[in-house]
């Protein structure tokens, strides 16, 4: 039997996605490409990736990877194994197909995102040792179902999403049992500049605030300090961009309602939990809204803001800052204006960003006015380093030494004043 035409192209394309599958990228871009090429190999208008993760309460399925619903989706939709047609397929370990999501009792709805635009569901488990560990969803419009070749290519496809995984496992695996020795990873430049540290990798919100040690109410004192010193040092080197930037900062320290809804939370939900509900509420309120142009535009960068306030925060509740003197601070993604501020006030090196940044993003705008270097797509950030290694961070360049020469440090630090010096 020969394939057609179309079918041979298909076939191709979609062994194809396990060399993306395979591709020395952040964990977060490759699920993002995948998404991406499946919805345009079956087509189909929406495709996530959720993730097997746990949390207090127990395993948890969050969507770290999506095309087609808002920018907030990610990283902010949660569901229990069980619950809707999603949790129900990584319960049952099968796929789950549904002509009219609206309509099935086991739907649970996401208010703002959009989803309901793309009724027709295909829910596939990932499963990998008797468990799911990821769950692939396509969904179509309500005239647009999934005919069964397309869902047992679909099934196919979910291949690609657990190599993925392994792919990124198996590095972590291997970066915790080698020697310690000099790498250079290769990422993107983002601002300009040489600096060399020592690497602090960003803690979530729960395990920096595990052991509160500093009131909340202090905490956000202590940041509003920070943050409107900082803002202050850097002045007039701000460009029009990152002004617009300082405006968002500056509202939110002064938006005592936004104060009230995080304590509310922290005292709800601990402080930990409390300030990633608020920081997961913020960033899906544009989709909710059905706001349009500006307005979404100014409801994201708010999020993003509030996002970045709910990490510092929980870095002072536990007195343990962010980011210190001399260091180059390790994020998987773009940490936000309030993080940026901290790497600028307490004289931290660098920044380096397992995930892609927007050049217009406050974090970019604000470290370009630092003059403290970026660096960005940073394939193997987590995997290779490791707290306080030695790092020199290349804004240049677009490249991260881990364990670099003395030799190479003491160029960089000598390139360093020899630029001061031409601007002085």
């Amino acid at each position: 039997m020969q394939l057609s035409t179309g079918g041979a192209e298909r076939a191709a394309r979609a062994l194809s996605l396990l060399t993306l599958a395979s591709a020395p990228r952040p964990l977060p871009r490759v699920l993002g490409k995948l998404c991406s090429e499946i919805a345009s190999l079956l087509p189909a208008d929406v495709v996530s990736v959720y993730l097997r993760e746990a949390d207090a309460h127990g395993p948890l399925l969050v969507m770290r990877a999506n095309i087609g619903l808002g920018e907030g989706a990610v990283g902010n939709i949660q569901l229990r194994p069980g619950e809707g047609i999603t949790g129900f397929a990584a319960e049952i370990l099968a796929p789950v197909w549904v002509q009219s999501a609206g309509a099935n009792a086991r739907n649970k709805p996401f208010p703002g995102i959009g989803e309901e635009s793309f009724p027709s569901f295909l829910a596939l488990p990932v499963v990998r040792g008797g468990e799911a560990v990821a769950v692939l969803v396509l969904q179509r419009g309500p005239r647009d179902g999934f005919q069964e070749s397309e869902r047992l290519l679909s099934a196919a496809l979910t291949g690609a999403i657990g190599l993925a995984l392994e792919v990124a496992a198996g590095r972590a695996g291997v970066a915790e049992t080698r020697a310690p020795r000099p790498v250079r990873l290769h990422g993107v430049s983002v601002v300009d500049g040489q600096a060399t540290g020592t690497a602090r990798l960003l803690e979530d919100c729960r395990l920096a605030a595990s052991n509160p040690r500093v009131r909340l109410s202090e905490a956000f004192d202590r940041t509003a300090r920070m943050a409107r010193r900082s803002l202050e040092a850097l002045g007039e080197s701000l460009p029009e961009v990152a002004r617009s930037h300082a405006y968002t900062i500056s509202q939110l320290l002064s938006d005592q309602r936004l104060r009230a809804t995080i304590e509310e939370a922290c005292e709800e939900l601990g402080v930990g939990p409390g300030l990633v509900e608020v920081a997961r509420r913020y960033a899906l309120t544009p989709y909710r809204t059905g706001a349009d142009g500006p307005g979404a535009d100014w409801l994201v960068q708010r999020a993003r803001a509030v996002s970045s306030l709910c990490t510092v925060l929980a870095h002072r509740v536990g007195d343990r800052p962010p980011v210190g003197k001399g260091e180059a601070l390790v994020c998987t993604e773009d940490p936000g204006a309030f993080v940026a501020l901290e790497l600028v006030a307490r004289q931290g090196k660098a920044l380096v960003i397992g995930d892609a940044v927007n050049a217009d993003a406050a974090t970019v705008c604000l470290l370009q006015a630092a003059g403290v270097p970026v660096v960005a797509e940073v394939a193997g950030a987590y995997e290779w380093m490791r707290g306080g290694e030695p790092l020199l961070v290349d804004g240049n360049m677009g490249t991260v030494s881990v364990r670099p020469s003395a030799a190479a440090r003491v160029d960089a630090r000598e390139r360093g004043r020899g630029d001061r010096d031409a601007e002085d």
